[in-house]
């Protein structure tokens, strides 16, 4: 098992050290392809196919299997030994030639496809209609015809695309907010990996506004551009976003103990005096336990908030107060009282029975 994670580990980092290599084969390829491409062509299929397509094979050689393994093994899935396939032509063209177009069809019937993919929605929707109604024609019920639609030019798709920029950058604001509340309450390694992720925030949140002012300037050409590179920067910004939640527990409750669901002893009564508290440790998870008013209470130990150790923390009549940050819960039912957490404590049920204090979660 160990040889095994060690191997995992391994592929990975030859994986992460070979992407800037493969990002600077896709820049490269980009400033050689002739000047007059679109920009969203160019980058949308070019530089994004690309990556896509050299990373997964990347990983596929590393793990020395091939790529429709390597997909399985992660994935899981069935497999077969035939695969559906499509062939695509029917490109736009500086002629835009029926004559080309049918005969491009034609071979792809003689070669055996079935299914067939050619362009639309580049031209004037008469001029589309005629495409589709020769490819059909030609195909004649010997193959299906499918159609990949692009919306180049279209003013109202040209506004709509604005608008919605204009609403994400607004929305990006908020986000930036809550953002730097969590970051300010973090600390060693949380500090800097949010760190990295504000400032990959913040450049790709300059190139969407940079591609939102080239849009309102009618350079939409630019602005698909900064674009394109922004949604590349926010990508890496989301996958330390990803490290702080999912690694880290920043921002979500760290109190997701494992508590056990039969009553548990865990400590002796006569060691839990009156108006004191203790850390007690049941199955795999800590628990607080707190002897007030006459009767034990019990919270999961960890504070929903960072992780804080509630038993180091303020005692006051019927409630906890963490020591890291200051969060307040009631004993009762682990309600937040006063923030910053927004999360409550996960509160256990608790009997005492033959000297010893049991608890279990409750239902």
């Amino acid at each position: 098992m160990q040889l095994a994670d060690a191997a995992y580990q391994e592929r990975d980092r030859l994986v992460i050290n070979h992407l800037g290599l493969v990002k600077k084969v896709a820049v490269g390829l980009v400033r050689r392809l002739p000047a007059q491409v679109e920009m969203n062509e160019l980058i949308g299929e070019g530089v994004v196919g690309l990556l896509d397509a050299a990373i997964w094979d990347l990983v596929a050689k590393v793990a020395g299997r091939p790529l429709w393994a390597e997909l399985r093994h992660r994935f899981g899935g069935a497999t077969s030994e035939r695969v559906p396939i499509y062939a695509t032509c029917g490109f736009y063209n500086a002629r835009d030639d029926l004559d080309t177009l049918r005969a491009e069809l034609r071979q792809v019937l003689d070669l055996g496809y079935d299914c067939v993919k050619i362009k639309a929605g580049g031209l004037p929707i008469a001029d589309d209609c005629r495409r589709i109604e020769d490819a059909l024609s030609v195909l004649a019920g010997r193959a299906a015809l499918a159609l990949d639609c692009t919306a180049n030019g279209d003013e109202g798709r040209r506004r709509a695309a604005t608008f919605a920029m204009g609403v994400g950058l607004a929305g990006a604001l908020g986000a930036a907010v809550t953002g730097l509340t969590d970051w300010s309450e973090t600390q060693g390694e949380s500090r800097r990996t949010g760190l990295v992720h504000g400032l990959l925030n913040i450049t790709a949140t300059t190139l969407f506004a940079t591609s939102w002012a080239m849009r309102q300037r009618d350079s939409h050409d630019t602005g698909r551009a900064a674009a394109w590179a922004g949604y590349a920067i926010a990508i890496g910004a989301a996958w330390f976003g990803g490290n702080l939640v999912y690694d880290q527990r920043i921002g979500v409750t760290n109190a997701d103990a494992h508590l056990p669901e039969e009553f548990t002893p865990v400590l002796r009564s006569d060691a839990l005096a009156e108006n004191t508290m203790t850390r007690a440790r049941v199955g795999k998870a800590d628990v607080l336990l707190v002897r007030q008013n006459g009767r034990v209470c019990a919270l999961a130990h960890d504070c929903a908030h960072l992780g804080g150790p509630l038993s180091e923390g303020t005692l006051k009549d019927g409630s906890v107060i963490c020591p890291w940050h200051g969060s307040e819960f009631a004993l009762e039912d682990g309600r937040v009282l006063t923030g910053p957490s927004t999360h409550n404590q996960p509160c256990l049920e608790v009997r005492e029975r033959d000297g010893q204090i049991e608890v279990k979660a409750a239902d």
